[in-house]
């Protein structure tokens, strides 16, 4: 498997045999295969106030889901308590 950032998971980048060659039963033929983008690790965000966890998350390529609000007694109103993540899709 081979990270190619803008091919699809499971998408053939190669094989070990050439177009056209003339192969017996049962010859195995190699592929190689992409996973897709590489992933992108991120660090933790909460306590951090919501626009500074979307801008660094929007920034590292990512798009943010939903903005939730809770309050807790320990945190202030507006601050993330948690991520959800997609990674950004390319148009």
């Amino acid at each position: 498997m081979v990270i190619a950032k803008r091919l699809r998971p499971g998408t053939v980048l190669s094989a070990s045999e050439r177009p056209g060659a003339k192969l017996r039963k049962g010859t195995a033929v190699d592929l190689v295969v992409s996973i897709g983008p590489k992933p992108i690790a991120i660090t933790n965000y909460e306590g951090t106030p919501y626009d500074a966890a979307a801008a660094a998350l929007t920034s590292a390529g990512l798009r943010v889901g939903a903005k939730r609000l809770f309050q807790y007694s320990r945190q202030r109103l507006g601050a993330t308590s948690g991520s959800a993540l997609w990674p950004r899709r390319k148009r």
